[in-house]
């Protein structure tokens, strides 16, 4: 995983071991597989920092941005890119 800083990494890292420390115990031991597990609360731990970090102001939203014909007298085309 890259990361925009040293301290993002760290603080997604952080995130993650907090959470295995909080459900660890929730996991049954009838199931075979704990590695599957523990790496599944790990990435979900990664993912809470991160967005913890740079939250998505309007999720499920489109951006539009203004493209060509936009002149600085105040006229403008009417174009837009979504």
């Amino acid at each position: 995983m890259t990361y925009v800083r040293e301290e993002d990494r760290e603080d997604c890292l952080q995130f993650a071991l907090l959470d295995l420390l909080k459900y660890w115990k929730n996991f049954n031991p009838k199931y075979p597989n704990a590695f599957a597990y523990f790496t599944e609360i790990a990435k979900r731990g990664y993912a809470k920092g991160w967005n913890k970090i740079y939250p998505v102001k309007y999720k499920g939203t489109l951006s539009l941005d203004r493209t060509a014909g936009y002149d600085d007298e105040g006229g403008t085309s009417g174009m837009y890119n979504i």
